[in-house]
């Protein structure tokens, strides 16, 4: 194995490399990755970090349902076999974004194929979900799949952008790109920040029993403590100086090592000097036995587990473990599995990101946010600026609903002042109090993609259903227009609408005046400017996906959403009565 996969590395992407850079041309791509086959041979390259060593930038690609919310410890079936869930949500895109930090030929870029073979039944939330799992782990660059040049319907691997003017969701798409590229920017040119560096187990693998290394990734992800996944080859050419692992530019506070039964001499006798320079090194569940030189005795073992900075810890006690040490940047009041962070540093702007990765749940809690200066949170969407505090280890009231992220910047005191802050609250405050709209009829009208914006009245309503249901509309694409009425004689001062649930991107018009787009929950508007005393119209545009017209094959692995508004739609604000 290990003379194989440096045999690839020379002269598969090596080679392919050095003729791109020599044509002033970057050499980019992906590996097939799945279910850890990045340190096998078959339909794999034997390892991860070798087989890309020759390219521009790190890559991966996501495809076929391999990432599905909710399902990030649950193996399922999909038209590979039974997923290792584990690895795809925690390993994957851990593996592509630690070597863009690491190579110096990558420049700190990492880029993604994405969205490509999920059928039909992704749309824009979902695309928004996985564009957000990409970032808060590091990737910074993308690659859409697809546009498609064939006539409609193209059965080669949708949902396809444009599709011939028929996908509903497309005069949206935009939204998601400009949002995807302003964060990609926040997220360049910069230091990325982790507490730890854990060993790439390719190795281990091939030499005797072993722990894959998303199991402690999992672990520290789960706690809000980032790492990055180190290989041997890069970890023998290491130091740590004053104690701290330094690669390329990534300093890291530990060195996390999965089980293995055995590691080559070489590594053990490296692991043996960066332990006596005071890097704090952590074997998960136990030393290894032996090297993968098949030496039934080895002298390095015993002086590696001489070392006082090496420690041996269970894997359920990892994280723990780290925080006792006091290795963490990021501190939450309670435990919050579901919570993702990232945070990037520039000259004089530190950026973190945080997204609740829970399918449904909505996610309430404190956290500490280290370093001195103003904190802001940035909505990548609107392009706008809120204050949200100052001080020395500013600690944050947090609320994510499923689906939504918080992007937090923080800026030296003092430079604020030129930045384009707005005035007031972005969102209505906790707590606040709220009314159900409640008209007594929603006047439904319809428009599918080629028709759009010219609609049909269909009927009225007199409560919210789901339009997808087998007595309503089970095979309409489109665009679902719902009006109403409503009196008001008692509203004042800021007002918020939240639609509750919504299938899935929403448009708002108040008294004719646009509100605003909203691709995933919440589905919340400020409307303060646009709402009145009397009577107040209504109007809300919901979109599908085109998967109840095109029930492709690809969208038969997954459980299909509802469509239109369901709500409870609500009034939100200081003097909802």
């Amino acid at each position: 194995m290990n003379v194989i996969s440096k045999l690839y590395a020379e002269h598969f992407s090596g080679r392919i490399g050095n003729w791109c850079r020599e044509r002033g041309v970057e050499y980019i791509g992906h590996l097939l990755e799945d279910n850890n086959v990045h340190a096998r041979l078959g339909c794999g390259a034997g390892h991860f970090y070798r087989a890309l060593e020759g390219q521009d930038m790190s890559g991966l690609d996501v495809v076929l349902w391999q990432i599905v919310p909710g399902f990030d410890e649950i193996s399922f079936s999909w038209m590979g076999g039974n997923t290792d869930s584990v690895f795809f949500h925690y390993g994957m895109t851990k593996l592509a974004t630690s070597l863009g930090h690491i190579d110096p030929r990558k420049r700190g870029r990492t880029f993604c194929e994405i969205f490509g073979a999920y059928g039909w039944a992704e749309g824009l939330k979902l695309m928004k979900w996985l564009t957000d799992h990409m970032l808060v782990r590091g990737v910074n660059h993308f690659v859409p799949h697809a546009f498609s040049q064939k006539e409609f319907p193209d059965w080669d691997c949708p949902p396809h952008f444009y599709a011939r003017g028929r996908n509903p969701q497309f005069r949206y798409y935009n939204l998601l790109n400009s949002y995807t590229n302003r964060l990609c920017h926040l997220f360049s040119d910069g230091q990325h920040v982790a507490t730890a560096a854990v060993l790439y187990h390719a190795e281990a693998e091939w030499s005797g029993e072993y722990m894959l290394f998303q199991e402690p990734v999992k672990q520290l992800m789960q706690n809000q403590i980032d790492c990055d996944v180190v290989p041997a080859d890069v970890l023998l050419t290491s130091a740590a100086p004053d104690g701290e692992l330094t690669i390329h530019k990534e300093q890291y506070r530990c060195l996390i090592i999965p089980y293995a039964e055995a590691l080559p001499i070489e590594l053990v006798v490296k692991l043996t000097e960066l332990a006596a320079s005071g890097l704090p090194i952590v074997f998960i569940d136990a030393l290894p036995t032996r090297v993968s030189q098949s030496v039934p005795y080895s002298q390095e073992i015993e002086q590696l587990a001489a070392q006082s900075n090496i420690s041996v810890v269970p894997l359920v006690k990892l994280a723990d473990t780290l925080r006792e040490w006091g290795m963490f940047e990021l501190a939450t009041t309670d435990w919050q599995p579901y919570l993702r962070t990232y945070q990037y540093r520039h000259d004089q702007l530190e950026t973190v990101m945080l997204f609740n990765e829970h399918p449904t749940g909505v996610l309430e809690t404190s956290i500490s946010l280290p370093g001195e200066g103003v904190w802001m949170r940035y909505d990548a969407f609107g392009n706008t600026l809120d204050l949200v505090g100052e001080g020395d280890n500013f600690v944050l009231d947090l609320r994510l609903s499923a689906y939504e992220s918080a992007i937090l910047l923080r800026i030296p005191a003092g430079n604020e002042a030129s930045l384009p802050i707005r005035n007031g609250k972005a969102r209505p405050a906790s707590g606040a109090a709220s009314r159900l709209v409640e008209p007594t009829e929603w006047q439904v009208s319809l428009a599918t993609a080629d028709k759009y914006p010219t609609f049909e009245h269909w009927g009225a309503l007199t409560s919210l259903r789901n339009m997808s249901a087998r007595d309503l509309l089970p095979r309409f694409s489109g665009t679902i227009k719902y009006e109403c009425q409503i009196q008001d004689e008692a509203m004042s001062g800021p007002l918020w609408l939240d639609l509750g649930k919504v299938y899935e991107t929403a448009e708002v018009w108040v008294n004719g005046q646009k509100a605003g787009v909203k691709l995933c929950a919440p589905y919340v508007w400020d409307i303060s400017e646009y709402w009145k005393l009397g009577t107040n119209v209504l109007t809300i545009e919901v979109t599908n996906t085109l998967v109840k017209d095109q029930q492709d094959w690809f969208s038969k692995f997954v459980q299909q959403e509802p469509s239109g508004l369901l709500g409870p739609v609500k009034l939100i604000g200081p003097s909802v009565k």
